[in-house]
């Protein structure tokens, strides 16, 4: 001790009291936040063609009465890896139409194991003709025409979804 300091009896005391109450008002550590969910996928159906090219289509669903009824109607166009995914309640005959439909469409028919069981390829815009094929289907896909010449779709080709529940 130097000269001229003199020691008071309280001061230690105050200063360990003043420390405590400083550990105590500092902010506790929280652990990190949980990371934001991680965004469910846009739907897709990845088709793979019989020599095993994928081609990955994001697709709108058609799921209700109303949706499936309005399907592309009145839509000018439609990105090249976009289109529109009928899901039906059953397996059976469907048949569609192009009424107001002003995209010329492909329409690959699809089974509840989703194999390809039938294309209506090149469907002309606004027509009123019936389009079907003569296998029952579960799911129909609407693409651009001619994707299914593109991609080298047909019959016994199969699909993979994914981001859909069917």
């Amino acid at each position: 001790m130097h000269e001229g300091s003199k020691r008071r009896p309280g001061g230690v005391l105050l200063l360990a009291g003043l420390m405590v109450l400083l550990a105590c008002t500092r902010p506790q550590a929280q652990p990190p936040a949980p990371p934001p969910p991680l965004k469910a996928s846009a739907p897709q159906v990845i088709l793979t063609n019989v020599s095993g090219q994928e081609t990955a289509v994001r697709v709108e669903l058609a799921r209700t009465r109303a949706k499936r009824e309005r399907g592309l109607m009145f839509r000018r166009e439609l990105n090249p890896d976009a289109g529109m995914l009928f899901i039906f309640p059953d397996e059976s005959f469907h048949r569609f139409w192009m009424k107001n439909t002003w995209i010329p469409l492909d329409l690959i028919f699809l089974n509840s194991r989703k194999e390809i069981v039938g294309i209506v390829a090149r469907a002309k815009p606004e027509s009123l003709d019936r389009l079907a094929v003569d296998r029952p289907a579960r799911f129909v896909l609407e693409v651009n025409a001619g994707f299914c010449e593109q991609h080298g779709l047909r019959a016994g080709d199969h699909a993979l979804f994914i981001g859909i529940e069917d």
